[in-house]
C-alpha cells in the first residue's frame, strides 16, 4: 500500500524524502517497482498447473506436478516456482480422507449354510 502511495506521487515529491516518510527503503520501493510484472511471467505455468490438476483430480503435490511438466511438455521448472504458484491460486493437493476399517459382520450379502456341516460327534474317533 505505502509504495503504491509513493509511486502515485513520485511525479509530485522527492523520492526520497516519501520513503522516509513513510519509513520504507528506497531499494524496498525499486525491487516493489520490479516484482510488478512478475504475475505476467507465471500466466503460462499457472494454466500448465491449472491442466495437470485437473488431468489428476488434484492428487499430484508440487514435486510430481514438476514432473509431469518435464515428461508432458519439455519445460524444466524450478520446484520452488511451481509451489509457489500453487500456493497462490490455491492448487496444492488435495489429501485423501483415510476410510475407517469396515465391519462386515453386519454386512447385506449373509449367505445360508448350504451344507449343513455337522462337526459334533456323539463318539470320539468315529466317522
Amino acid at each position: 500500500m505505502k509504495y503504491r502511495i509513493i509511486e502515485r506521487f513520485r511525479s509530485k515529491y522527492n523520492l526520497k524524502v516519501m520513503c522516509d516518510f513513510f519509513e520504507v527503503s528506497r531499494s524496498g520501493y525499486y525491487a516493489w517497482c520490479k516484482r510488478q510484472g512478475r504475475e505476467n511471467r507465471d500466466t503460462w505455468l499457472r494454466d500448465l498447473i491449472c491442466e495437470c490438476q485437473n488431468e489428476t483430480k488434484q492428487t499430484y503435490g508440487c514435486r510430481r506436478v514438476r514432473r509431469w511438466l518435464m515428461r508432458k511438455y519439455g519445460k524444466n521448472v524450478n520446484l520452488k516456482a511451481v509451489l509457489r504458484i500453487m500456493r497462490k491460486y490455491d492448487l496444492l493437493a488435495r489429501v485423501r480422507r483415510v476410510r475407517p476399517y469396515t465391519h462386515f459382520d453386519n454386512a447385506v450379502h449373509k449367505y445360508p449354510n448350504l451344507l449343513k456341516r455337522a462337526f459334533d460327534q456323539s463318539v470320539p474317533n468315529k466317522f
